[in-house]
């Protein structure tokens, strides 16, 4: 259900996990990521399981510089940083397979 994908936010990789649910075709999709200097690893995994089983993609992420991330210097907090990772885990999840992309709205 749990895949590991990455994008690139402003050239630097980021890792997500990507959860499917199990129905067929096209599901919306929730983004996620911790507050500040939290990993996925902190149970976010838990409400993204939630989510895939009640029928939602999820893409969770760590931040550039934290977790399995890229980045250097590594703990840099940098929230215009973030928002720039937002806009990026955004922009893939709109991109891969089977996702409803929001184009109507």
């Amino acid at each position: 259900m749990r895949n590991d994908i990455e994008f690139k936010s402003q050239g630097t990789r980021c890792a997500a996990w990507f959860y499917r649910p199990d129905s067929p075709g096209i599901s919306p999709c929730v983004v996620m990521a911790h507050g500040f200097s939290g990993v996925r690893e902190q149970r976010l995994d838990a409400f993204a399981e939630r989510f895939a089983r009640a029928g939602m993609a999820v893409l969770l992420f760590d931040y550039r510089h934290f977790g399995a991330s890229a980045g250097e210097p590594r703990q840099l907090l940098s929230i215009r940083r973030q928002l720039q990772d937002w806009e990026a885990a955004v922009c893939a999840a709109r991109a891969l397979p089977g996702i409803d992309r929001c184009d109507r709205l």
